[in-house]
């Protein structure tokens, strides 16, 4: 069977997006390298809500950017976060502008965000249920008017990138269900409504959806004593607030990309492989990790006689497309992240599991 090998990275500005498509185009396609995940999000200068605009990216120097990779045989798959992760030490573009969209308006920025917001740990609640910080602010799930904005900017996207897929990130969520309008729905329903939302829509234009998969993993399958209690310990790649209960109400249609960074011996993979959906095991910058991540996989989809929904794993580089061209062209460059100082390690072991799977 032909196999998928992607590449994820986080792309800032223009310059950062030629990077990435010569770090792709370059050093990567010609080792297997058949799909690009750019995190564009808002840095594309948006010709609908150019107030939500907070990069240099023209939609010429997207089209320019997928048309090279498509040349080189590479499918661009432009990412454009959505529902959670609206911001980091503060809240981004989208919720500044529309601030009738923030999911938990009572935080202040800086403040309530990072550094109090403790990365592996349930945030603590207000006497009304609300949490009191957070790293991952969100818009919120039960307002309809976010889609009159956030549609428009995904249609501009899909035409300058002319893509075929599309990835919506949707992880690490845990702002659902706290602000006035929201709090009276299940975290599931929630997350199942918005990705409803954004896979209709794209499927009427055939664009296939994609997400990271954590919110749709049973933490409780592994780890059937553990409860979300404020300050105590948090899972970031699997689900414990139960927003994993719509798993089977969403549409096959969409891929998952099962993200898991550590040594772990747990077959998550072939979890959300018994419930019909194409996944990518996404590893992130170790070759030990990743070979134990996509074995574990492959054993699953064997079993489960599946492997044609298996196709393949994807590499996230959580960094700009400038650090993850510097380990090819300057290995030696001290200001290369140290994660991106393996990525050539982890690409070669990817690339040889993927030349070996049949």
């Amino acid at each position: 069977m032909s196999h998928k090998i992607g590449v994820h990275a986080c792309i800032h500005n223009a310059k950062e997006l030629k990077d990435y498509t010569k770090a792709v185009v370059k050093y990567m396609a010609p080792k297997g390298v058949n799909m690009a995940i750019m995190e564009i999000n808002n840095r594309l200068q948006f010709k609908s809500y150019p107030q939500v605009s907070d990069g240099d990216i023209s939609h010429e120097d997207l089209r320019e950017a997928c048309d090279a990779l498509r040349a080189n045989g590479v499918e661009p798959i432009p990412l454009y976060a959505c529902y959670g992760h609206q911001g980091w030490s503060s809240r981004n573009s989208l919720l500044k502008a529309f601030p009738e969209f923030d999911e938990s308006p009572w935080l202040k920025d800086d403040e309530d965000f990072i550094p109090n917001f403790k990365w592996e740990s349930v945030p603590a609640k207000d006497s009304l249920g609300r949490s009191v910080c957070t790293y991952n602010p969100a818009w919120c799930g039960n307002e309809p008017k976010v889609y009159d904005v956030v549609l428009p900017l995904i249609d501009e996207i899909i035409e300058a990138s002319g893509c075929k897929t599309i990835h919506f990130g949707m992880d690490e969520i845990i702002m659902m269900g706290e602000c006035e309008r929201c709090r009276h729905l299940s975290r599931a329903e929630l997350f199942r409504k918005n990705l409803e939302i954004l896979q209709t829509h794209c499927a009427a234009k055939n664009v296939r959806s994609m997400i990271w998969a954590d919110r749709l993993l049973n933490a409780f399958l592994w780890y059937p004593r553990m409860l979300p209690v404020p300050g105590k310990p948090m899972a970031g790649d699997y689900d414990s607030l139960m927003t994993c209960d719509c798993i089977d109400d969403i549409s096959k249609d969409v891929i998952l990309c099962d993200w898991h960074y550590g040594l772990s011996p747990e077959h998550y993979t072939g979890e959300l492989l018994s419930h019909g959906f194409t996944v990518f095991p996404s590893c992130a910058d170790s070759p030990v990790g990743a070979e134990l991540l996509w074995h574990n996989a492959l054993e699953e989809a064997e079993k489960q006689g599946c492997k044609d929904r298996l196709p393949g794993m994807i590499i996230c580089c959580w960094t700009g497309g400038d650090n993850v061209l510097k380990p090819f062209e300057n290995p030696s460059d001290p200001t290369t992240p140290e994660s991106m100082q393996r990525l050539p390690a982890v690409l070669d072991k990817v690339c040889e599991m993927m030349d070996e799977y049949k």
